[in-house]
């Protein structure tokens, strides 16, 4: 369809989750992190990521001019509370260092 009606530029939303969970790394405060890049290879946890992945593959081999874009953290009514932005949250209100 975008060939049929001469799209310019497909945009597509991905998810971090085509990456995994990056190399686990932990700082001075023994505070755990993952580390991604940009270039990080595909390594999905879970049918999410399989899918989101299986979508960049479609896109990548549309011949489309293309934008695949990978938030990591989205906010909002539906969002996921596990997410580092509600644990800020809760340490602030707490009084808490954020970490």
């Amino acid at each position: 369809m975008c060939k049929k009606h001469s799209v310019k530029k497909f945009l597509f939303y991905s998810s971090s989750s085509v990456l995994g969970g990056g190399a686990p790394v932990i700082n001075s405060d023994k505070n755990l992190y993952y580390l991604l890049g940009e270039s990080a290879p595909y390594d999905p946890k879970n049918l999410y990521g399989v899918t989101k992945v299986a979508g960049e593959m479609i896109v990548k081999n549309s011949g489309l001019d293309y934008l695949i874009v990978r938030p990591f953290t989205v906010i909002g009514k539906n969002a996921r509370k596990d997410l580092v932005i509600y644990k800020w949250i809760e340490q602030i209100k707490a009084g808490k260092p954020v970490t």
